[in-house]
């Protein structure tokens, strides 16, 4: 996160512009420039004045092209040219937005090389993540969204015997149902939001502590100008004491999330890193997956798929080799070696509720170059960097029964 970090007193009639670069891992460079607006400034104005000094600087021929429109922070709309040019015989594309929101206006600008695959996502991502933290909105109460905590925390736990109704529809075999409920995106920040609305100390795949390292008046004006970014897409409303509640009609699913009463997360590392988590209650069942531009993908799908939904997300795909038995041993410094036949592990947590405690399982898996599954028995050690596992050979279907052995009823 950037915030200025200078204050100057001046004159009337003085104008600031404020500046700031962000780099990317791949070594895009992107230009942000902050000046105030007035009531007559305009963002496709104010982008055709800077492209067009922009394309002489770089010596690009033709007119200015129409410019591309699309949302921003759910207020406004951001105004952007994009044109390729050469400088010193390499390709190159380049990227200037523009927009306009109350008294300030932002312009972004952005130059990379056609080989640069990666460019255009990070510059995508970089100008979602821009806010303005000068508008204040509305006051989140922990007092008011503590009534969530309050009611989930009074949800009795499930019974022994709805688990095991439960976990009968799970061995049922069938094909993960998890498209035929609206698919939404969010960024960490939203999700954090609406967790603190909710009154939940953070969203699941969200860090916990999200805002814990900033000031408290920095948390207030991240979550005033999300939030408000919410209320103009109908997300949020309005209550009578000026605080903010989640819709009505998402919050049965986000609910869900934050207060599950079976949690199961699936992560992947190695060639095809991944997080899913999946919320569970009775009645209704949400998987939130992570996003390789960092946002998160929430789902609803047919609580008796879970099963099946876990094995999917874990890639327990048929065996290309036969499943013979065997055992070996994997450790940290194996994974770290480029000539090891194990490119992928992969941990699926549960837990759930039982009496006046939690119950739970950790699963591991991996499956080598040949297409071999295995399963893993992680062994005590005092650091991370020591980690090792027993593997023993299994297969899909076996892979599957341990799961439901992770799971709650009988």
């Amino acid at each position: 996160m950037y915030l200025p970090l200078l204050a100057v007193e001046l004159p009337e009639d003085w104008s600031v512009t404020e500046a700031a670069v962000l780099a990317s891992p791949s070594g895009l460079s992107i230009q942000l420039e902050l000046e105030a607006a007035t009531s007559a400034t305009r963002a496709d104005e104010l982008l055709e004045g800077r492209s067009a000094a922009i394309r002489e600087l770089l010596a690009v021929p033709g007119e200015v092209p129409a410019s591309n429109t699309s949302p921003w922070r759910g207020r406004t709309t951001m105004h952007s040219h994009r044109f390729e040019s050469r400088r010193d015989g390499v390709a190159r594309v380049a990227q200037v937005s523009c927009v306009v929101d109350g008294e300030l206006a932002l312009t972004a600008f952005a130059s990379w090389s056609t080989e640069n695959l990666t460019a255009p996502s990070e510059l995508e991502a970089a100008l979602a993540g821009v806010r303005f933290l000068n508008r204040p909105v509305i006051e989140v109460r922990p007092d008011v969204a503590g009534e969530a905590v309050r009611r989930n925390s009074r949800r009795p736990p499930v019974s022994e015997q709805m688990w095991t109704d439960m976990r009968q529809a799970w061995l049922q075999v069938r094909p993960p149902q998890l498209g035929q409920f609206e698919t939404t995106v969010w960024s960490p920040d939203e999700l954090a939001s609406l967790a603190t609305i909710l009154g939940a100390p953070t969203f699941p795949t969200v860090e916990t502590g999200w805002f814990a390292s900033l000031p408290q008046a920095t948390v207030r004006a991240v979550l005033e100008t999300v939030i408000r970014s919410l209320y103009a897409r109908d997300l949020v409303r309005m209550l009578a004491n000026g605080s903010a509640a989640v819709a009505e009609e998402l919050t049965p699913v986000l609910e869900t999330a934050v207060f599950p009463d079976l949690s199961v997360t699936v992560e992947s590392s190695g060639d095809s890193a991944s997080i899913d988590y999946f919320g569970i209650r009775p009645d209704r069942a949400v998987r939130v997956s992570v996003r390789p531009n960092g946002t998160r993908e929430c789902v609803e799908f047919v609580v008796a798929g879970l099963v099946d939904a876990i094995c999917s997300t874990a890639g327990f795909e048929e065996d290309t080799e036969d499943a013979t038995s065997g055992e070996r041993v994997l450790t940290i410094a194996d994974l770290d070696d480029a000539g090891c036949d194990i490119k992928r592990l992969v941990r699926i947590d549960t837990a759930w509720r039982e009496g006046g405690g939690i119950a739970g399982a950790v699963m591991w898996f991996t499956r080598d170059t040949g297409g071999g599954w295995w399963f893993g028995e992680q062994h005590d050690r005092a650091t991370p960097d020591a980690m090792s596992w027993t593997l023993t050979r299994t297969d899909p279907d076996a892979a599957r029964e341990l799961v439901i052995g992770g799971l709650p009823g009988s």
